[in-house]
């Protein structure tokens, strides 16, 4: 029996990322060749940025009261989805993941966007001052 590749989803000790926006980075890119490597097709991925939780959780004996939101539209085996999910599920950075299963074919999921069409203005961290920011402003992975 062979056994797939190894993962290590930490950078180098010299490269430790410095911001969340490069630690986003970072969990997208190890997990798109993770997908990738094990023979799937990744058909886009969405940076909504920073939200508030729906409730205060704990992960990894931390609090966390907000988190980066991303939405990454993948096509791949059920052994490399598994995968996924214990490596997301390992990772300190994630507090919490969802896979979910979109369709059977491309015919069925082929209009299936990543747009927050639901909402047109969030607030952000500080938005006790009431700092709304539009979902235009928000960098996008690429």
């Amino acid at each position: 029996m062979t056994r797939g590749p190894t993962w290590d989803i930490r950078p180098p000790k010299n490269q430790r990322p410095e911001t969340q926006d490069q630690s986003l980075a970072l969990i997208a890119r190890v997990t798109g060749l993770q997908i990738l490597y094990g023979g799937g097709v990744i058909r886009g991925l969405t940076n909504w940025g920073p939200f508030r939780l729906p409730r205060p959780t704990t992960k990894h004996q931390t609090k966390y009261a907000t988190g980066y939101h991303f939405i990454m539209r993948f096509d791949s085996s059920s052994a490399v989805q598994k995968s996924v999910r214990r490596t997301l599920g390992l990772d300190p950075r994630m507090i919490r993941f969802s896979v979910v299963k979109l369709g059977e074919k491309l015919e069925d999921i082929k209009d299936v966007g990543g747009t927050v069409e639901w909402n047109q203005s969030r607030q952000l961290i500080g938005d006790e001052l009431g700092v709304k920011v539009p979902l235009s402003s928000v960098r996008r992975l690429e």
